[in-house]
């Protein structure tokens, strides 16, 4: 996905799986729920790889904790906690990405932080208020 921005183009890389489990028998609405099983969310800019967000925890033998890459290295390996898509766009925001709509880019982002925590068993998504 390629992000407009005041100097040149970011481009935002996902990689993200998925599983599809049974919702909680207590919650009327949640008959299914989709829960990460892990990501790679990568910003670069001029064909640099500025920034990567990496969760992998069954591959053998890697860091199993969610953490981060600069500048393209592949150590040291930052720890950071649950990292969702929206942290990430935010992010390309801070570093200059322009959104069509500011003020529903900053609803719906806000709006879907929330709708996150709902449903989140792990890592809640910091406030950034």
């Amino acid at each position: 996905m390629d992000l407009k921005s005041q100097s040149e183009p970011m481009k935002l890389l996902l990689a993200i799986q998925v599983e599809i489990v049974a919702g909680r028998e207590n919650v009327a609405d949640e008959r299914f729920k989709v829960s990460t099983r892990k990501w790679i969310h990568v910003l670069r800019r001029e064909g640099r790889e500025i920034v990567a967000y990496h969760w992998h925890p069954d591959e053998p033998g890697d860091k199993t904790y969610p953490h981060l890459h600069l500048d393209g290295k592949s150590s040291p390996h930052y720890p950071t906690g649950r990292v969702l898509i929206e942290d990430v766009l935010m992010l390309a925001v801070e570093m200059g990405a322009e959104p069509v709509d500011r003020a529903r880019w900053d609803e719906c982002c806000e709006r879907n932080r929330s709708n996150f925590a709902l449903g989140a068993t792990w890592g809640l998504p910091v406030n950034r208020a």
